[in-house]
């Protein structure tokens, strides 16, 4: 390794990252090229200190490289506990304006965004209150005061008052992240809070409410299927006129080097005598005409090419005729949680009951069904997913997500998620099952590969170079107190690991992947003096260690 070394911990880790993030960030005045090569060493051994901090704490972390990545690179970088890349600004807004209706009931607030080229802002704004605002000792007493969260510690504010702006800003920075740091001119925020007392235009008002008891329903983000009518205009092909005149409309049937797209329609503009025609674009809609330079917007051709591409077929003269339309859309709404009832199971079904899973997907315990089904339709082979237990909506919408990536869509007319491909592997990497898996797994197979001295020179130089990364790695940790047994569990674990990350396996398909067989194979003929029968029960991964014994007692056939 050339930027991590002697790494002590899982947490040292981290701290060697950022320190060195901090020194050679591109951002920060660093080489693009340095950074990427930081990144690449660490994403390389994360996984392996990862594994060691689980087996030592007994405790899974759901990070990822990526995710540790991005905080920070400054010293006083934070995020607050709700924060999620994957949750928007306009539902960062609607989340906060459902609290504050709720929690603070007799206030009156207005939460809006904003989105601009250099980010994002919340403003929120409280436009009325039950009593005044301000102390009695305050003489003025304005109704528009800009950021008072950055004031909440002003004495003109009443007490209540303040402890108001407190919880909405709290509430505020849970869904937001900050990385800055003026001393070196880096800064970076999810997005802008701004926090007034009433607005510019609109001093806030005193409306006396008497407060009632929250309720704290919890809400849920969910899309639906609207339709929509509406009346639309479209083009219709017409005879090319045998005198063309201003306002005449034609649509490109294929594209032009300067700009103009096939189905592109222009209104003709004006003319030069008998020569030339100038055209511009029609907006969206047709409604209007865009003028102006943009490369596209005009169009400038002469009647004789233009003759002579109508011929072609290459331009059409058109006219607008006003239509009807009806569309289906989605729409993303906000709706108190409901729970919902899974899909029953069948009594035909084989069974696949799940004990904790371990994944990091946070999926639970879950027991469902696997049934092998024919397509109605077509006639071929489907596999149909039901699971026996009431879930919660939103457990069956991460697991519907879950199911989705691995290639599966619910369908209420078979009452299940529906697979094209047998899905048990995938769903054992999502929910478990290794027993199940184990069981009925036959590697023989695999013995078709030669083992031992017989390995290939890439597989000696693969070996080499990850014991080099598993050494390099370990520098300088501590082993005085651990047993002989206990050390040959952790360095076969941590050889695994490097392994399924160099070959970028998938969780559990090194089960079955004929290289990464071949490769723990060779590692292990060469320590297998030092693996006892108690070396191999403590290894912690029911897995690894069915594989561990399966390759010793080849290695005891052969010879």
């Amino acid at each position: 390794m050339k930027y991590f070394v002697n790494v002590q911990s899982y947490e040292d880790l981290k701290t060697q990252y950022r320190a060195l993030a901090l020194e050679n960030h591109p951002d920060a005045g660093g080489d693009t090229e340095t950074m990427k090569a930081i990144n690449n060493e660490y994403d390389s051994i994360f996984p392996m200190w990862k594994h060691r901090e689980t087996v030592t704490t007994g405790k899974a972390t759901a990070e990822t490289a990526a995710s540790t990545r991005s905080e920070f690179y400054t010293q006083h970088g934070w995020k607050g506990e709700n924060y999620s890349s994957n949750i928007s600004l306009k539902e960062i807004a609607c989340i906060i304006r459902e609290y504050v209706k709720d929690v603070h009931n007799d206030y009156k607030f207005s939460v809006t965004t904003e989105y601009f080229s250099m980010g994002r802002s919340l403003y929120i704004a409280i436009m009325e209150a039950p009593a005044d605002v301000y102390t009695a000792t305050v003489t003025e007493r304005p109704g528009y005061v800009q950021s008072i969260n950055y004031r909440v510690e002003n004495e003109q504010f009443a007490p209540e008052f303040r402890a108001v702006i407190k919880d909405v800003q709290s509430v505020m920075d849970s869904y937001n992240r900050q990385d800055c740091d003026s001393m070196i001119d880096y800064f970076d925020v999810s997005f802008y809070d701004h926090l007034d007392l009433g607005k510019w235009d609109k001093p806030y008002k005193i409306v006396p409410r008497t407060k009632k008891a929250p309720t704290f329903t919890e809400y849920e983000t969910v899309e639906v299927t609207k339709t929509r009518t509406k009346k639309a205009f479209e083009p219709r092909v017409i005879e090319a006129p045998a005198t063309i005149q201003p306002g005449a409309m034609f649509q490109l049937k294929s594209n032009f080097n300067y700009g103009g797209r096939r189905g592109t329609v222009y209104q003709v503009d004006r003319m030069n005598g008998e020569y030339y025609i100038y055209a511009y674009k029609m907006g969206k809609g047709y409604k209007n005409k865009l003028t102006g330079n943009i490369a596209g917007n005009s169009f400038f051709i002469s009647l004789e090419n233009l003759r002579a591409q109508v011929e072609k077929g290459a331009i059409a003269f058109v006219e607008l005729h006003e239509v009807t339309k009806t569309e289906e859309y989605t729409s993303t709404v906000r709706r108190p949680k409901k729970a919902v009832t899974a899909p029953a199971t069948t009594d035909n079904a084989q069974d696949h009951t799940t004990a904790e899973s371990p994944t990091a997907s946070g999926a639970g315990d879950k027991a469902y069904t696997i049934t092998k089904d024919t397509d109605t339709r077509d006639g071929s082979a489907i596999w149909v997913v039901r699971f026996a237990d009431r879930m919660e909506r939103d457990e069956y919408k991460k697991t519907a997500a879950q199911l989705k990536e691995i290639g599966g869509y619910y369908s209420e007319f078979k009452k299940g998620f529906i697979f094209r491909t047998d899905p048990a592997s995938e769903l054992i990497n999502l929910y478990g099952d290794i027993d199940a898996l184990l069981d009925n797994l036959d590697l023989g197979y695999m013995r078709e590969r030669p083992q031992g001295s017989e390995q290939s020179t890439e597989t000696d130089t693969f070996l080499k170079a990850a014991g080099e990364i598993y050494e390099e790695s370990c520098a300088g940790i501590d082993t005085a107190e651990r047993s002989e047994d206990e050390q040959v569990a952790d360095d076969i674990t941590d050889a695994s690991t490097v392994i399924i990350e160099v070959l970028q396996l998938k969780p559990y398909e090194y089960i079955t992947n004929l290289e990464y067989r071949e490769q723990l194979t060779a590692y292990i003929t060469g320590i297998k003096d030092r693996i006892t029968p108690d070396a191999v029960k403590l290894i912690e991964i029911d897995a690894l260690r069915f594989i561990v014994e399966t390759i010793l007692e080849e290695i005891k056939g052969a010879a």
